[in-house]
């Protein structure tokens, strides 16, 4: 396992009001480095009969993951589908890709 991919995992728990009264979220990122595996056959499928795309899997130090649901790699953001401890010092973050705050 290689960890030299850098992701953000995001928190939108500092939330705030403006003048006019309109809540904005602003998220806090945290930069991990992860391993980047792809989404195991029988899960994609499983997920594919529930109307889910799991289209990526993260794996992350179990010890850097604080139950964030977003996550951001390069340019692109992801919604967090399902964790997983392996129980071996790392876990899984199977995601979804996010297109305009709007799961794909």
């Amino acid at each position: 396992m290689q960890f030299i991919n850098p992701i953000y995992l995001v928190e939108n728990q500092n939330c705030t009001s403006d003048d006019n009264g309109d809540i904005k979220n602003n998220p806090i990122q945290r930069k991990v480095l992860a391993d980047i595996e792809s989404i195991k056959q029988t899960e994609f499928y499983q997920a594919q009969a529930n109307g889910l795309k799991p289209e990526i899997t993260f794996i992350v130090r179990s010890f850097e993951y604080k139950g964030e649901k977003n996550i951001k790699h390069g340019e692109k953001n992801y919604k967090l589908l399902r964790s997983f401890d392996r129980l071996d010092g790392f876990t899984e973050l199977v995601c979804i890709g996010v297109v305009n705050n709007v799961s794909s």
